[in-house]
């Protein structure tokens, strides 16, 4: 009887495990051949391609948790506007500071192509997510003082809402 169970166990916890967030970057990542980080990293791919943020972010970080493939998850994930980034984002900071070089550039290209559109909202919401500062949050400023007038009191809200949230949660 035991030994029927253990596969549909195993089953069960592969079919929750799709429906999970973001696994953090804490834990220490087991120990892969080069053969078997080889074939999770085409597993991510795949995962990429169907949209699938969260289980591509999760096996990464089982596949030894490199910064610059986390980094790229973490920027489709904001350009799909998945709900995954902004986990993504907070374990990038907690586990590195700041972004790199490259990808706080990819988060200044997607934040101008957002105002170019006139979409502030989205602008901001991008520089909220990636900040490396909350909750001082300096970039989500630069497009508040960049946005029109008739814009710029909900961005207002938004960033100082954000800022209670974050202080909150800090206590």
């Amino acid at each position: 009887m035991r030994s029927r169970r253990r596969p549909a166990l195993l089953l069960l916890t592969l079919l929750l495990a799709g429906c999970s967030g973001v696994d953090g970057l804490s834990a220490d990542a087991p120990r892969l051949s080069d053969a078997e980080r080889e074939s999770v990293q085409v597993q991510v791919e795949k995962a990429l391609e169907q949209k699938r943020f969260n289980l591509a972010w999760n096996q990464e970080v089982k596949a030894g948790a490199d910064r610059g493939r986390l980094e790229r998850i973490a920027l489709e994930a904001l350009r799909a506007r998945s709900g995954h980034a902004e986990d993504m984002f907070s374990a990038l900071r907690e586990k590195h500071g700041a972004l790199s070089a490259d990808s706080r550039k990819a988060v200044t290209l997607q934040r101008e192509a957002a105002q170019r559109e006139g979409r502030w909202s989205r602008a901001l919401e991008i520089e909220m997510l990636t900040a490396d500062d909350p909750p001082a949050y300096s970039a989500a400023w630069s497009v508040y003082r960049d946005a029109p007038p008739d814009v710029a009191p909900d961005l207002l809200t938004t960033i100082t809402d954000a800022r209670s949230d974050h202080e909150e949660s800090s206590d």
